[in-house]
């Protein structure tokens, strides 16, 4: 939601790990974020 500026309700959950980026203008500098977006179960809990 928060990369894409929308919201889709039908969208499959995550399996294994994602990574995205996005920037994001805040008070005339750019800053860049890089997201994991990772599965909610215990085995994804040593990728953090």
């Amino acid at each position: 939601r928060f990369v894409e500026d929308s919201f889709d309700p039908n969208i499959n959950p995550t399996i294994g790990a994602s990574f995205m980026t996005k920037t994001v203008q805040y008070q005339n500098e750019l800053h860049k974020f890089l997201i994991w977006d990772t599965a909610g179960i215990p085995s994804m809990c040593n990728v953090l």
